[in-house]
């Protein structure tokens, strides 16, 4: 198929191909490169739909894939720069951690550090499988989050939104602490901006997890010991 269309050029055909070819790309080369190829598109629907396709764990067997999206992150479209940023860290490369750092040691991107750190959650929480357990990742999250000095834009009052799939069990199938990340939120929620309310409902949730697990465990005990 990837022959076939090497040499198409209507973006409505293009997308749709990386659109509902993408689960195929760790099956052929040839598919993956024609992803790369639509990465340098002038239309911006067709690289969202081609850096969608290569930032997925259906690409990681892709040749050169976490370089070839690497320069996604400064796409001129901000839609295909978040999108960027997120899919990146799915190809559980610590490749990817560099490139991502420096977008979030970059103010002028704020807009995009949310996904950023969602790109970072990607590779050291890996929710809901937590196969990628990287230590470079979980550091470059915590630096962020403790990046002085502040600004309106830094951290992006969306950034702790990356945390909200953390649990007390996943904390522990990923050997991270979590104790870390519960002292920094909560130190970020004392800070008067709109990072107040996003830490609230990211603690929130972080005490609905611990105590769905301390009632899944009582509830086993119990099941045990009748």
């Amino acid at each position: 198929m990837a022959k076939a269309y090497a040499d198409e050029k209507d973006p409505y055909v293009l997308k749709s191909i990386a659109q509902y070819a993408a689960s195929s790309a760790n099956d052929s080369q040839e598919l993956g490169n024609l992803f790369k190829s639509m990465l340098k598109n002038d239309n911006d629907i067709v690289r969202n739909k081609a850096v969608g396709a290569l930032g997925s764990p259906h690409a990681v067997k892709v040749e050169g894939v976490v370089d070839a999206l690497t320069p996604m992150i400064n796409d001129s479209n901000i839609d295909v720069a978040k999108r960027a940023c997120e899919g990146i860290g799915r190809l559980h490369d610590d490749k990817a951690v560099e490139p991502i750092v420096a977008a979030l040691n970059d103010e002028a991107k704020s807009d995009i550090h949310g996904s950023c750190l969602k790109g970072l959650q990607w590779l050291w929480l890996d929710f809901p499988s937590h196969e990628s357990t990287s230590e470079a990742a979980y550091k470059a999250s915590l630096d962020y989050l403790n990046k002085t000095p502040r600004s309106e834009k830094v951290p992006a009052w969306n950034a702790v939104g990356a945390f909200n799939s953390i649990s007390a069990y996943a904390a522990a199938l990923t050997c991270h602490s979590l104790d870390k990340v519960l002292r920094k939120l909560a130190c970020l929620h004392e800070e008067k901006c709109l990072l107040t309310l996003c830490c609230s409902v990211c603690l929130a949730n972080l005490a609905i997890n611990i105590l769905a697990l301390f009632l899944h465990a009582l509830d086993y005990s119990c099941c045990n010991s009748a």
